[in-house]
């Protein structure tokens, strides 16, 4: 144990896909401690998550500290929270909305060029 330092900030969560509720391996998880000690502010933990969608971090900070947690994977919204201290909810759990792709349609005036 650090001197000083007798709690650590501490976040555990399982990933999975909102619809299916299948696992999302490689999720890139940021966890940006705001009011960090001992280190310039803010810090930022890169990290992502193994096959079975789970990611733990324990960070050498007071369990006391403001972070927001953000979690991005290509083809899914993003998705994000701040926590003042550690999460409570162990293992957070947090499925990620696929993202709805935008299919454009012709217009008429596109169409009637085509035509053409």
């Amino acid at each position: 144990m650090l001197a000083g330092c007798d709690t650590f900030y501490h976040v555990e969560a399982v990933v999975t896909d909102c619809g299916t509720g299948r696992p999302l391996a490689k999720v890139h998880v940021s966890i940006r401690v705001e009011d960090a000690v001992g280190t310039p502010s803010p810090r930022i933990v890169e990290l992502e998550t193994a096959p079975d969608g789970q990611v733990e971090a324990t960070l050498n900070q007071p369990d006391s500290v403001t972070a927001i947690v953000t979690l991005t994977n290509p083809g899914y919204e993003p998705w994000s929270n701040q926590f003042e201290g550690s999460p409570r909810e162990r293992p957070l759990r947090i499925c990620l909305k696929r993202r709805i792709a935008h299919t454009s349609t012709p217009s008429a005036d596109s169409e009637g060029a085509a035509q053409q």
